[in-house]
């Protein structure tokens, strides 16, 4: 024959409350089912007394799922309407969160450009392998091999392509990317500096086949040319261009229709008009 289950009711208040000694006010009993309610907040609990062999266990077969006070997993209860914050505190990037307060992982340093120990400041910060951060320095720091300190976590040296880094990195008014590494610099740790720095400031000269400080089809074009100013003036004086003549090209001069004549003459030149000049050919003889 199966055990006899005993239905009960009460109040939540009521199976909740123990004695001086710790045993509950509502005794064990072996096989009863509580419906327990709140009937001023409109709650309900199930609680049944499970025989065991040495004794009696009470457990709760459903709670108030309205109001979870600890949820491990969504589905533990029905509904939770509010979760105001994670039960156990995770570590996202370095930065511990719990659900109150939102993960931020910016700073800026306004460390003296000529110190060395650099700090921010990051609020929840933990050092650990993986953290990561984004600094915008407010000056370029020209201190050899700087340090960083994040939240007084300690001060650690900042490497770019496995060494230290030294004075001229860290331009002011850019962000910089860093992961902290605990197994770098002899197990001490240090930052890493994330991503490429162009430190090529050294720039090869142009030729005719490879560009470097101009194009290569600029080279070409400058290794032709052979300056020599040529002045055009109306007759009143007034200078109307400036040119530079190149090797091998044709020149061409333009004066307003309106300008009877003009004289042309180089720097230098003792003429007061010609119709050559030595580099450059007219198609009209009369100017």
């Amino acid at each position: 024959m199966a055990d006899l289950v005993k239905l009960k009711t009460g109040t939540i208040s009521k199976l909740g409350q123990k004695d001086s000694n710790g045993n509950p006010v509502i005794p064990l009993e072996s096989g009863s089912v509580y419906f327990a309610v709140d009937t001023t907040n409109h709650k309900g609990k199930i609680v049944y007394d499970a025989p065991k062999s040495n004794g009696v266990d009470r457990i709760v077969m459903s709670t108030d799922a309205e109001n979870a006070d600890h949820a491990t997993k969504a589905s533990s209860a029905d509904k939770a309407s509010q979760a105001a914050q994670l039960i156990n505190t995770r570590k996202i990037d370095g930065i511990n969160f719990n659900g109150t307060a939102d993960v931020s992982r910016y700073a800026v340093c306004a460390t003296a450009a000529d110190t060395a120990a650099k700090t921010v400041s990051i609020s929840n910060f933990n050092l650990i392998t993986g953290a990561r951060i984004s600094v915008r320095f407010s000056t370029t720091n020209t201190a050899v091999n700087p340090t960083l300190n994040v939240s007084s976590s300690g001060a650690k040296p900042i490497f770019y392509n496995g060494s230290a880094i030294t004075a001229g990195y860290l331009l002011a008014d850019k962000v910089w990317d860093f992961v902290y590494d605990a197994d770098l610099n002899s197990n001490n740790g240090a930052w890493v500096l994330v991503g490429e720095k162009d430190t090529n400031t050294t720039y090869g000269i142009a030729t005719n086949s490879k560009a470097g400080l101009m194009s290569a089809f600029d080279k070409n074009k400058l290794d032709k040319m052979n300056v020599k100013d040529v002045t055009a003036d109306y007759e009143d004086g007034n200078k109307i261009a400036t040119v530079s003549r190149v090797s091998g090209e044709k020149v061409d001069i333009y004066a307003p229709k309106e300008v009877g004549s003009i004289i042309i003459k180089t720097d230098g030149h003792n003429d007061d008009t010609a119709t050559t000049i030595t580099g450059v050919s007219f198609e009209d003889a009369t100017i």
